[in-house]
């Protein structure tokens, strides 16, 4: 079994995080994909809405999604080390480690702009060296082929295609409209929304 690993922050969940999931399934480059939101994201400078609520938009926007699960392990790792920035290579490890998925590849899913950046988060180097990876190309940031080129050489695999197609949408373009109060639909699913709404967020 392949199975991608989607982190973070989803604050909120929209339909770019979802056009991934899709995308990364219909093409049969994984078998299941892992929304894991994080607890809070040490690159992010603004307080994310609470992980619940967090988990709990992306768990009512992806659940008809076949083979497709949203984690709350990033939860369960902040309450039992006490740290509000959990590291990613210890999330990556609870599926590493974790007998049910014993003998399958696990692959991180992340976008061109993200995956330059992982050798500068905690143990980035070992996270690259470590890790099979699904890179997609989002506009205005190429892929770092030396970055795929050095993933390879550790004898792991780092598809980059970058013909998939999917929507490209910021969840920060969509927290400033909703602070405007403008109409954050289709960007946002209905299940979502209705969250937010209930919630009061982001405003």
């Amino acid at each position: 079994m392949r199975v991608g690993l989607f982190l973070g922050s989803f604050d909120p969940i929209h339909i770019g995080h979802i056009s991934i999931v899709t995308t990364v399934l219909n093409a049969n480059l994984v078998d299941k994909v892992i929304i894991i939101p994080a607890w809070h994201n040490p690159f992010k400078e603004h307080n994310p809405a609470p992980f619940m609520k967090r988990w709990e938009m992306c768990y009512q926007s992806t659940k008809g999604i076949t083979n497709a699960k949203c984690a709350q392990v990033e939860g369960v790792l902040h309450d039992r080390l006490q740290v509000d920035k959990v590291p990613t290579y210890k999330v990556i490890n609870v599926y590493k480690n974790d007998p049910f998925f014993n003998g399958s590849e696990i692959y991180i899913i992340t976008t061109s702009e993200t995956f330059s950046e992982i050798p500068s988060w905690e143990n980035g180097d070992e996270i690259i060296k470590s890790n099979n990876f699904i890179v997609i190309k989002v506009e205005g940031r190429d892929i770092d082929w030396k970055l795929a080129k050095k993933v390879e050489t550790y004898g792991n695999k780092c598809i980059c295609d970058t013909h998939l197609k999917f929507i490209d949408i910021s969840s920060t373009k969509i927290r400033n409209m909703i602070k405007e109060n403008k109409i954050i639909s289709p960007y946002v699913p209905e299940e979502a929304q209705l969250i937010i709404r209930k919630n009061n967020l982001y405003k």
